[in-house]
């Protein structure tokens, strides 16, 4: 298009009123070309505006969620802790009554060989309280010749 301000003032020199109108036609030309790049630019614009907000709605949904689920996963993760600190005091009493197991077995064993002592220590105590009237009387015998009297007088 050829330069607008050429046309006006080749106007001015041959009646103001003409070149009014020839410059009001020439800016409503300008400003329909503008008009007709801006107004999809205007349409796009309002658009993407209309877009911002129904994904900002959506945004503020899915924000929600997040914060419940960041909710149940904090809640999820106090349990946790307090399974594991369970479980620690579980394994804690499991060692603890494992090395009272070991000790008393081997309390047990150790003992086995004495039970078989004992039990041998009866017998010969039973053996031994058939012959205890015998030998009641022997020691008394020997505790009364031994007695109070010296060997010159026995």
């Amino acid at each position: 298009m050829a330069n607008p301000s050429y046309n006006v003032e080749t106007m001015k020199s041959q009646n103001f009123a003409a070149m009014m109108l020839c410059s009001w036609s020439v800016n409503i030309i300008i400003f329909n070309r503008i008009f007709k790049e801006v107004k999809p630019l205007v349409e796009s614009k309002n658009n993407a505006q209309e877009q911002l907000q129904i994904k900002q709605k959506d945004l503020a949904i899915v924000k929600e969620k997040v914060r419940v689920l960041n909710e149940k996963v904090a809640a999820l993760r106090r349990q946790l802790e307090e399974a594991e600190t369970q479980k620690a005091a579980v394994e804690a009493d499991a060692a603890a009554c494992e090395a009272k197991l070991s000790a008393a077995i081997k309390l047990v064993n150790g003992l086995s060989g004495e039970n078989k002592r004992w039990k041998e220590t009866v017998k010969t105590l039973k053996k031994e309280t058939l012959s205890i009237i015998g030998d009641c009387l022997l020691a008394s015998a020997f505790v009364s010749y031994i007695g109070a009297f010296n060997i010159k007088f026995r």
